[in-house]
């Protein structure tokens, strides 16, 4: 199995209510289960599941403030398929017959 890496890099400068919008946006997609950010015909689906890692790292320089913001999550993993240890038929097996000794 191959491992895919695929990345989208956005980047955008606006004022506050348009920044708010694209926060909010993406705070109802990852609400929903399903985050889809795309920019020209790039294209990444993300599915938020499980435990949620979040850092926030802060950076003050005298003209300019940042905030990094990362969430981080496992990709939830389809389920391992385990043979039954019974089985299903429309007939009874009958035990085999005993031998009289």
């Amino acid at each position: 199995m191959s491992k895919e890496k695929k990345e989208l890099e956005c980047k955008m400068v606006g004022s506050i209510e348009e920044v708010k919008t694209q926060l909010k946006l993406l705070l109802d997609a990852f609400s929903e289960g399903s985050i889809v950010i795309s920019e020209g015909s790039d294209v990444v689906q993300l599915f938020p599941v499980g435990q949620v890692s979040l850092e926030i790292d802060t950076n003050i320089k005298s003209e300019k403030e940042k905030i990094y913001i990362e969430l981080s999550w496992k990709k939830a993993k389809a389920p391992e398929s385990i043979p039954p240890s019974f089985t299903i038929s429309s007939k009874i097996n009958e035990p085999e017959e005993l031998v009289e000794q």
